[in-house]
């Protein structure tokens, strides 16, 4: 919603979407997330603007039939990084370029849009948090007790897809690219250094459980 919200207060109005499969969760809250955010805002909302696609197979079809059908649109939001570089395809063959004459915006925060020319702009999650939440869950289910929904915090990455940016926003996302993706990479290994440490504790405790007394159980990570 961030990336949504800024988009629109630097003046954008005509948004459309290429989602996710229909049957995905991810796909579906995000999708709920973009008709919440154009029904709040009185913008134009139909069936036309938003196209489902596969996640990981080829969209190429569905990017060219969204902008068949959105050919004003001043943003095109994607479930993921991957669809967003099958719509850069799409509006190279409308010599369209992204950050210039539209702003595109992915998710997923991949090392796609540090690769991709424009580098594109996207939503990153906190992927510590996703790992110490997926812990919980998983200690709360063997401990018998009923699935709970939870909401990882996520931040808005602007790159240079983006034909409206800040640049105080922007920190360490307009640096060279080269030396940007050595600093998120950095980055990247200490998260995962510590949603791999919280992750073989709960395998420790799972190979272990049947002589475990309870109280030794690691209590909710923090």
């Amino acid at each position: 919603r961030e990336a949504l919200e800024y988009l629109h207060e630097h003046g954008a109005t005509k948004f459309a979407m290429l989602g996710g499969p229909e049957n995905n969760s991810d796909a579906k809250e995000r999708r709920d997330c973009f008709d919440t955010f154009l029904k709040d805002h009185k913008l134009r909302a139909n069936a036309d603007n938003y196209e489902p696609a596969s996640f990981f197979l080829d969209a190429s079809k569905e990017a060219e039939k969204l902008f068949s059908n959105n050919s004003d649109a001043e943003v095109f939001i994607c479930a993921n990084d991957i669809l967003a570089t099958y719509m850069y395809g799409e509006l190279q063959k409308q010599n369209l370029t992204p950050g210039k004459d539209v702003s595109v915006v992915g998710f997923d925060d991949s090392d796609l849009c540090v690769t991709t020319y424009p580098s594109i702009s996207s939503i990153r999650t906190d992927v510590t948090e996703v790992g110490k939440e997926s812990y919980n869950l998983l200690r709360d289910a063997i401990e018998g007790k009923p699935p709970r929904k939870i909401a990882c915090k996520s931040q808005f990455v602007i790159r240079d897809s983006v034909c409206h940016r800040d640049h105080k926003k922007q920190k360490l996302n307009y640096m060279d690219g080269e030396f940007y993706s050595a600093v998120k990479a950095n980055v990247d290994i200490d998260a995962m250094s510590e949603v791999l440490m919280q992750g073989k504790k709960y395998f420790d405790v799972f190979a272990t459980i049947d002589g475990t007394p309870e109280e030794k159980i690691p209590e909710t990570v923090e």
